[in-house]
């Protein structure tokens, strides 16, 4: 009985941390869905955009504050409203928990209990 008790417990242990999972990986792929070309960001203009993308920068999901900054011309400012772009598009992201799971991962995880 213990035995099946710790089971049940591991099973919701293993389920929270594949949605953990499933969740960041949602959130980089709603990130890589928002083009900066396509992106109307204030002072971000062709060129920039262009200097951004020459540098493999070229959706959401690629800006980080350490990267821009090493972009000459791109200072403090700039790089505060790239960042802030990427805050507005984390803001829209949604996770659904209810689908988080794919149902071969949800059996994946029994089978592998069952087993157990």
């Amino acid at each position: 009985m213990t035995a099946c008790r710790s089971l049940v417990t591991q099973q919701q242990q293993e389920t929270q941390q594949l949605t953990a999972n499933a969740e960041a990986a949602a959130r980089v792929r709603h990130l890589r869905l928002h083009l900066l070309a396509d992106a109307e960001i204030p002072k971000i203009g062709t060129s920039r955009k262009q200097a951004l993308s020459a540098r493999s920068i070229f959706t959401a999901a690629d800006i980080e504050e350490h990267l821009i900054l090493k972009i000459p011309g791109f200072g403090p400012a700039l790089t505060s409203n790239l960042l802030a772009w990427k805050a507005e598009i984390v803001q829209q992201f949604r996770f659904d928990r209810i689908a988080a799971l794919s149902p071969a991962e949800q059996l994946s995880l029994i089978g592998r209990l069952r087993t157990r």
